[in-house]
């Protein structure tokens, strides 16, 4: 169904005057509008289960803080859309779960940001070898991490203070929900994986 309308857009763009003289040309807006759809469905999805929980502005926060470590940080990347979707409902189920069983202890908050904190600067930046970077964007990107994390304890700890223990359990929940995104990326089974993995534009066009 998704490729149909995919089909279908692609043809409105070709009818508005977007060339598209080659396969390769086709294929790359193709993946584009995958990405974009995608990413649509999954935040759909997972707003959807917040509502659930009654946690679509705590949800909102787990998304934004994981989003932003995942991009300068690394992690796992699933090999498949519909992992890749089956991997972020579980993770903002477990989330959620999670926010509700430490969001009582203010102890175990603050130990867990902490902890999380400096295992996930000791642990990051994840360097992909299918996509190797620069050593100078490298450290960019540890310092920018190293950022995230230190505002992360400030926000979590800021909270808490004002008795908004919610919304500080969820900034600890994603670093949780991070810290299994690391140590999974930083595996050898994923490592051999990601050797002889195909591209990703390619993965996504099959």
């Amino acid at each position: 169904m998704l490729d149909s309308i995919i089909d279908k857009n692609l043809m409105f763009l070709q009818k508005h005057g977007i060339a598209m003289e080659t396969d390769d040309d086709k294929d790359i807006y193709k993946y584009g509008l995958q990405l974009i759809y995608s990413y649509i469905i999954n935040i759909s999805i997972i707003l959807s289960i917040s509502v659930c929980f009654h946690r679509l502005y705590q949800t909102s926060i787990m998304v934004f803080v994981f989003a932003l470590l995942q991009a300068f940080g690394g992690g796992y990347h699933a090999k498949t859309r519909v992992k890749c979707l089956s991997l972020m409902i579980i993770g903002s189920i477990a989330g959620n779960i999670l926010i509700n069983i430490i969001s009582n202890y203010n102890v175990f908050i603050i130990i867990s940001a902490i902890v999380l904190s400096v295992l996930i600067l000791t642990l990051g930046p994840v360097k992909n070898e299918n996509h190797p970077v620069s050593k100078r964007i490298y450290r960019r990107s540890k310092v920018t991490v190293q950022i995230i994390i230190i505002s992360c304890i400030f926000a979590a700890m800021l909270l808490l203070q004002v008795n908004r223990n919610v919304e500080s359990s969820a900034i600890v929940s994603t670093l949780y929900l991070y810290f299994v995104s690391l140590i999974t990326a930083k595996s050898p089974a994923f490592y051999s994986r990601q050797k002889t993995a195909i591209p990703c534009k390619k993965r996504y066009l099959k």
